[in-house]
């Protein structure tokens, strides 16, 4: 009995969930290579972009960057991108107001192209000063809807200082209100405009099944099989009606063939009021197929004409300080799909936060089995069993133990009445 229970806590105390890497619990692999000559590593870090594959067939938490059998620290983020050209117009002074110590400038800004942000506006003075100044932004000269706050200074009167560069980063308004504490005259030369920061996203277009009829429900349901596995955490929808309010669900086919829920909400249109609300968001990456459901009540049904699911890209960023460009493509490696792993805890206080941070950029190459995935009897699934049949036996083994401690002491107890 001693045996079984020293067996027990061997068990027991085996680094089940330990973090340490172990090729064999992966079902995949991908190796990575220099988007470059192989002698090119200039500089400290490195980016590789995730693909459709490793969306579909990972877990979020199992991601594990490996290079020469060690685990390399990684940041995850999402990718961005910029779109269309930079530019600048030049701003009118449509009102002017002085005060004691205070100066109003109203500015009128000319269209800029779709898609761009303001980014600065450009300030010339012939004086050496410095104000604390007010910015407000709107469409209207008397509806203000953001506002901001910035400091100008110039010490220099003979030099166009770069320090008068007014930053705005915001969307575009038609008109600028400025509210400065000093009565400095300034010239306002030019407002720069910039591409605006949008997230980037895989996109699949769906074929739009047939409507199914639900009267209990009185609803429209449409069966989305998902027969490619595209992996997705938003659903955008066209429907061909121009106004309607209708409540929807959406539900997940589950390994058990029953459909579970995943969320719902309200999709809303109406011209009139410019409101447009047809994109749909999950929390989790969805790969398996899926119904949705829309309510239409009393009302007549609204027809579905389009329908997309997107999945936002994202990049791993990590170090190359020690890299060595020859070994690369045969010692660095992405593996994934283990359903059981825990979620990596890095230190990420030494990675850049500079926005214009320059990478060696990575790419990833086919998707491979991976040769040394295996089950092992310590780690899951195989162990979550294990330890179950383990408790079971060490309850037996607890439970035999004392039905003989108490068949003991009841013998004892009935040898005492029977003197």
């Amino acid at each position: 009995m001693k045996s079984l229970f020293v067996v027990i806590l061997l068990i027991l105390s085996s680094s089940v969930y330990s973090e340490e890497f172990r090729s064999g619990n992966f079902k995949f692999k991908k190796d990575l290579k220099l988007n470059s000559p192989i002698s090119n590593l200039n500089e400290q870090w490195g980016q590789v972009e995730l693909d459709e594959e490793v969306y579909r067939d990972s877990y979020y938490n199992d991601l594990r960057l490996i290079y020469k059998g060690e685990s390399l620290p990684y940041k995850r983020s999402p990718k961005y991108e910029r779109i269309g050209q930079k530019g600048s117009v030049k701003p009118k002074v449509i009102f002017e107001k002085d005060e004691e110590k205070r100066k109003i400038y109203l500015l009128e800004i000319p269209f800029i192209p779709t898609n761009r942000i303001m980014e600065s506006i450009g300030i010339n003075s012939d004086l050496n000063y410095e104000a604390q100044v007010q910015i407000y932004f709107g469409n209207e000269v008397d509806n203000w809807i953001e506002s901001q706050s910035s400091f100008l200074y110039k010490y220099n009167a003979k030099d166009f200082s770069s320090y008068q560069q007014l930053n705005l980063k915001t969307k575009y308004y038609r008109y600028i209100r400025l509210e400065l504490d000093s009565n400095v005259n300034l010239d306002f030369v030019t407002l720069n405009y910039g591409t605006e920061e949008k997230r980037s996203e895989l996109e699949f277009s769906l074929d739009v099944p047939t409507a199914n009829k639900d009267g209990d429900l009185k609803a429209m349901v449409y069966y989305f099989p998902n027969e490619k596995s595209y992996p997705f955490r938003s659903v955008e929808l066209q429907f061909e009606e121009e106004n309607y309010k209708r409540r929807y669900e959406i539900s997940f086919l589950s390994n058990q063939k029953d459909y579970i829920y995943l969320t719902s909400g309200i999709l809303h249109k109406d011209i009139n009021k410019k409101i447009n609300q047809n994109s749909i968001y999950v929390n989790e990456t969805q790969t398996r197929p899926w119904k949705l459901t829309i309510f239409n009540e009393d009302n007549p049904p609204i027809t579905l004409k389009e329908a997309k699911i997107k999945h936002p890209k994202e990049v791993l960023e990590f170090s190359t300080t020690d890299m060595d460009p020859k070994s690369i493509e045969t010692n660095l490696s992405l593996y994934y799909g283990y359903k059981y792993s825990s979620s990596v805890q890095f230190d990420l206080t030494s990675f850049s936060q500079n926005d214009n941070q320059k990478y060696n950029i990575f790419l990833l190459k086919e998707q491979e089995d991976n040769p040394d995935f295996s089950y092992s009897i310590l780690h899951p699934p195989f162990s979550i069993w294990v330890i179950r049949f383990v408790f079971l036996v060490g309850v037996a083994g607890v439970g035999f133990l004392s039905f003989r401690v108490f068949r003991r002491w009841n013998q004892v107890l009935i040898q005492k009445i029977s003197s």
